[in-house]
């Protein structure tokens, strides 16, 4: 029966019919599959796939009063939940997602895949990433081709990042919260094979371009995709940690060429951001690179008045609990970056990074003592009308 729905699809033109095969192929899935166990004839997963895989993209767009009411995102939906595969383990849901990601990352002869918009980048993002969250069991339907998704994941996130003018927006994001979720699911099951293939061997993919160039677009660009995995879990921001953090806060204390080192600074600091200060970990993964971090970063805050620095710094202090940083360099940092401030002469941008920074370190509780050495100081000046000074204590 099922085969015979999936054959009444082959070269189907009407949306309405279209929208209707796909909902009774998905009813097929819910209903019939998991009774296939029973008899002697396996459920045709892989006639369904080729039957629906061929309709994608959706591309129909409704003319205009169109009395019927189908739109693009019916059959979407319609067509992402049949590539979810059935409620049992199939490979349907790998492959989809395989086919949907060779799209956003322009890696597929298929004419369909040629000049894809940005637009259209982000709907295939959103597309996998619905297959995968509906998939039966999570990541499991896809297990077997874990390595295979993420390669087209950092593939599609290299090709996004390249031509996107804000990375922390659109397809380029997208690309990143997948892979997160995927992070997250891997390695909370417990997993050690999965996570390997996942986690483990994406951190080993992008960290050279890390660790060679961080200043390069092929390093931002990899960094964030690392950053994206380390939010996976405590597991995996050990295993982004391990695999770059040292060799950035090297990068950091060679300031000969600042660029470089301010590229490593950021990087560091959004490595650090993952480590969240309202989750307890027991060793907390930042301590082993604590110190040396906190030297490099603060002698490139303040002696080279570099905003990376800055920003690193930044988020070692208010990302992790105080025990990690000692009191007394927290103190040396913000009693330097204040005087700093306070100073004046430096670039507008670092001193506006300054500001942000000496107000969200004071203002966090395990370093509120500051407070009694800065808020004087700062209110003092702000009453002469420095903006910067009311920046920090806002």
């Amino acid at each position: 029966f099922t085969t015979e729905v999936a054959q009444t699809l082959m070269g189907e033109k009407d949306p309405r019919c279209l929208l209707a095969g796909l909902r009774g192929l998905r009813q097929c899935q819910t209903i019939l599959a998991p009774l296939s166990k029973y008899s002697s004839t396996p459920f045709p997963s892989a006639e369904v796939f080729d039957a629906v895989s061929v309709y994608y993209p959706i591309t129909f767009q409704p003319p205009p009063n169109d009395p019927n009411g189908i739109t693009n995102s019916m059959l979407r939906t319609a067509l992402n939940l049949v590539l979810s595969g059935e409620s049992s383990p199939s490979a349907s849901a790998a492959e989809a997602i395989r086919m949907i990601m060779d799209r956003v990352a322009g890696g597929s002869t298929d004419s369909h895949f040629e000049n894809v918009s940005d637009s259209e980048r982000l709907d295939a993002v959103l597309d996998a990433r619905h297959v995968a969250e509906n998939a039966h069991g999570g990541y499991r339907a896809y297990e077997s081709e874990l390595s295979n998704v993420r390669l087209s994941l950092i593939a599609a996130h290299e090709a996004v990042f390249q031509g996107d003018a804000d990375p922390d927006s659109g397809a380029c994001a997208a690309v990143r919260d997948f892979a997160e979720m995927v992070a997250r699911s891997v390695s909370s099951s417990g997993n050690g094979e999965a996570t390997r293939r996942f986690v483990d061997e994406g951190v080993r993919n992008v960290s050279d371009a890390v660790l060679d160039s961080p200043e390069s677009v092929n390093g931002r660009g990899s960094l964030l995709f690392l950053c994206a995995l380390a939010k996976g879990g405590l597991g995996p921001l050990r295993s982004a940690l391990g695999a770059v953090a040292a060799g950035l806060v090297k990068i950091c204390g060679d300031r000969d060429d600042l660029t470089r080192a301010q590229a490593a600074a950021a990087g560091l600091g959004m490595l650090f951001a993952a480590a969240r200060r309202d989750v307890v970990y027991e060793p907390n993964p930042v301590e082993p690179f604590a110190e040396a971090a906190a030297k490099a970063l603060s002698e490139l805050a303040l002696l080279d008045k570099a905003v990376g620095g800055v920003a690193g710094m930044t988020a070692l202090l208010t990302s992790t609990p105080a025990a990690v940083v000692p009191h007394n360099v927290a103190k040396t940092f913000v009693s330097g970056l204040l005087e700093a401030l306070l100073d004046g002469g430096a670039e507008e941008a670092f001193k506006l990074a300054a500001s942000h920074c000496v107000g969200g370190i004071v203002g966090s509780p395990p370093y509120s003592t500051l407070a009694d050495e800065c808020v004087p100081r700062l209110l003092e000046q702000a009453m002469e009308g420095e903006r910067y000074h009311r920046e920090a204590l806002g």
